[in-house]
């Protein structure tokens, strides 16, 4: 059995499941795009999101194919027998952030010089 510090293996698929069920409704399938400003120059930046990427995404190293390991995220099917081990280093702080993923891009957010910046949607 794979184990991931500080996480047990049956919490990392309870935490991807859910993960899962929240990237299938807000992320999947959807683009969105940052806009932002460096030095005087607005720029933007695009994010499209599928469920091949999702496996990408946790860290997570499976005998399963991607499609294959999200379907059975989203099916409740995702079992101990799938997880061969982890991402070295970074499958613990991509688990921790991962319940947030879902929200990020339905937020407002302006951080930094903001207030009549020339930047308006």
């Amino acid at each position: 059995m794979a184990k991931c510090k500080n996480v047990d293996i049956k919490t990392a698929i309870k935490i991807v499941t859910e993960a899962a069920k929240q990237y299938d409704v807000y992320l999947n399938d959807r683009h969105f795009m940052v806009v932002y400003q460096e030095g005087s120059e607005q720029k933007y930046v695009k994010f499209g999101f599928r469920d091949m990427n999702f496996l990408h995404l946790i860290g997570i190293k499976t005998t399963l194919k991607a499609k294959q390991f999200y379907q059975a995220c989203l099916d409740h099917k995702l079992a101990e027998k799938d997880i061969v081990g982890f991402t070295k280093g970074s499958t613990q702080q991509k688990l921790s952030v991962l319940p947030h993923l879902s929200k990020i891009f339905y937020n407002n957010c302006m951080i930094g010089y903001s207030i009549d910046n020339g930047v308006y949607l």
